[in-house]
């Protein structure tokens, strides 16, 4: 801990003669600091109002290119995999908090919590960034923003699975210098069977999802003190285990807080995270609570064709695995500086960050260097990056599979790019190659039986092509991925990611409603149990219109055509299915 304090107070002195940019959020933004190249993606408010079900799958799917989802049921877990990274590959932002779950055996997120009714924008950035964000961002980064702008809004969503949503949030400004920011939303499921979406023999398994989220802001000339809190709840029937119905739930709750005070150039902050997991499986009740502080400082600057940015951080995490057992704790601590200059035609973005455990001595080391070249016409540039993932409290100390001596993945990642522009800007073309080496992967045997081990080499190679062209009235958006992942060690596939994802958005204006069009189509995939699960194609059609005083109505088909398939071994998903939306200003 002395050496962190240490640390602090020398970046405290090192930018006390800085004046200029503070980067507002906790965390830096992928989209200011790291060369563009094919990985970022940037969602505002206006595209976000447009989604029927205000989900991170229905805002990312039809939109980023190499992006899948894969849920274990309705309701359910639900996965995200970028560019074949494994899912606790990615890091998941809110307002600068990391809410991935620690109460998840792998620190994974489960992407079915968020509602984005309460969301102001979305960044996405696809490849490593552990440079920037330390463990667990080895295949990317979801940063999610509260809204902070005025606004009283309603939103509402019936499906006729009888899944039905509504979500209400208030932000307003107190005076001139405060502003607060508070939201509620509510998802409910309770005629859908978690063994199967088109059988009617089943009984239902319903499920609930609540976030409660507030937010306060207060100015005091050039500086700024803020305050998040938000609470995520998750209770779901599951119906996991052999037996057909099983009474199997599993309950889920994150209480997240930060407190950020920042002035022109520099921030400091401190942040909690609290959370409960119980599951009921095979008629064995388990239990897991995980606690994790921390405190953060951090500077920044542009001064010219130069920008930096300094961060230090310092976090505690603790678990308890099982009622009656000793709490296990670890301590963090991290230094990171990021730099990216401009000169003439030329970007260069370099960065290296430094983590310490003191579950095990020694420090871990990323880095990224990026090089880019503009012209009228075209951009071409390179990625060089490493990151990594720390083994979770669960990984570690699990009576049943924890395993102390567990080493860090690691993986090394390298990206080519060349973006065309048309002569009108309103068309563009990507084409982009990668590829990561990851070692030292963490997982169980094939028997389920031993505790976890690295016992894993991946290899992940692919190619991805966008094209986008707008139009007066309508917008298209095509993209191709192709995907080779490959487990080294026994040369077979890695599980549940598809070796092509392609897709066609078509966006058009009916005066002042929308029409959107989507199609995907997914490869074939292996799942649990070595099952190829075959490829599949869906499409949908959605319906915005505009109502009086901004209210707004939408009607959604999904599945159009009515195809039936697979997204893991042993669960056939929902058919053709209608929902409805209604939002309105108050």
């Amino acid at each position: 801990m002395l050496v962190s304090i240490r640390l602090i107070c020398l970046l405290l002195f090192s930018v006390s003669s800085f004046s200029q940019t503070l980067f507002i959020d906790s965390t830096p933004l992928a989209s200011e600091l790291m060369a563009s190249g094919s990985q970022v993606y940037v969602f505002d408010k206006s595209q976000i109002d447009s989604l029927q079900n205000l989900s991170l799958r229905d805002l990312l799917e039809t939109r980023v290119t190499g992006v899948s989802f894969s849920e274990n049921s309705p309701g359910g877990t639900q996965s995200v995999f970028f560019r074949g990274a494994n899912s606790n590959h990615i890091l998941v932002l809110l307002d600068g908090i990391v809410i991935n779950d620690p109460s998840d055996p792998s620190a994974r997120f489960d992407f079915s919590q968020i509602d984005l009714s309460a969301i102001e924008s979305v960044e996405v950035y696809k490849g490593a960034t552990s440079s920037l964000y330390g463990s667990g961002a080895i295949g990317g980064v979801i940063y999610l923003h509260s809204t902070d702008t005025k606004s009283k809004q309603g939103d509402f969503y019936l499906d006729d699975l009888m899944t039905w949503k509504y979500a209400v949030t208030a932000s307003d400004s107190i005076g001139k210098d405060r502003r607060f920011r508070i939201s509620y939303s509510h998802e409910d499921k309770s005629q859908l069977s978690t063994k199967g979406g088109r059988s009617k023999s089943l009984e239902a398994d319903p499920y609930k999802k609540q976030n409660l989220s507030v937010g306060y802001k207060h100015q005091f000339g050039a500086s700024e003190l803020l305050y998040h809190f938000r609470k995520m709840k998750n209770q779901q029937e599951t119906d996991s285990s052999t037996a057909q119905d099983e009474e199997d739930f599993v309950f889920n709750e994150n209480d997240l807080h930060q407190i950020k005070w920042s002035h022109k150039k520099y921030a400091i902050g401190v942040q909690s995270k609290k959370t409960e997991r119980q599951s009921f499986y095979n008629s064995k009740l388990s239990d897991f609570n995980a606690k994790e502080n921390s405190i953060f400082i951090e500077a920044g600057q542009d001064y010219r064709s130069l920008q930096w940015q300094w961060r230090v951080e310092a976090k505690e995490l603790s678990g308890r695995f099982e009622a009656g057992k000793e709490s296990r704790s670890r301590e963090e601590y991290g230094v990171a500086a990021q730099v990216k200059t401009r000169r003439d035609a030329f970007t260069l973005t370099s960065g290296v960050r430094a983590d310490s455990f003191s579950v095990r001595s020694g420090t871990l080391v990323t880095g990224n260097l990026g090089l880019e070249k503009q012209s009228k016409a075209w951009l071409t540039g390179f990625n060089l990056k490493s990151s990594f993932r720390y083994p979770s409290l669960y990984e570690l100390y699990s009576s049943t599979f924890g395993n102390q001596d567990l080493q860090a993945e690691k993986a090394k990642e390298l990206e080519i790019y060349l973006k065309l522009d048309g002569p009108d800007t309103m068309s563009e073309a990507l084409l982009s190659l990668y590829k990561r080496d990851v070692d030292q992967l963490i997982d169980l045997d094939a028997s389920y039986t031993r505790p976890y081990e690295n016992i894993g080499k991946a290899s992940i190679e692919g190619l991805e092509l966008r094209f986008k062209r707008d139009w007066t009235s309508f917008k298209t958006f095509l993209s191709f991925a192709f995907l080779t992942a490959k487990d080294l060690n026994s040369g077979k596939r890695l599980l549940s990611r598809p070796d092509q994802i392609h897709s066609l958005r078509f966006e058009k204006a009916l005066g002042r409603d929308q029409l959107h069009l989507d199609w995907i189509y997914y490869g074939t995939r292996l799942s649990y149990g070595q099952v190829e699960n075959d490829s599949y194609d869906l499409a949908s059609v959605a319906y915005l219109m505009q109502l009086k005083k901004n209210q707004k109505l939408g009607i959604k088909v999904e599945n159009l055509f009515n195809r039936s398939y697979e997204e893991v071994s042993g669960y056939t998903t929902k058919g053709r299915s209608f929902s409805l939306s209604y939002q309105t200003p108050f």
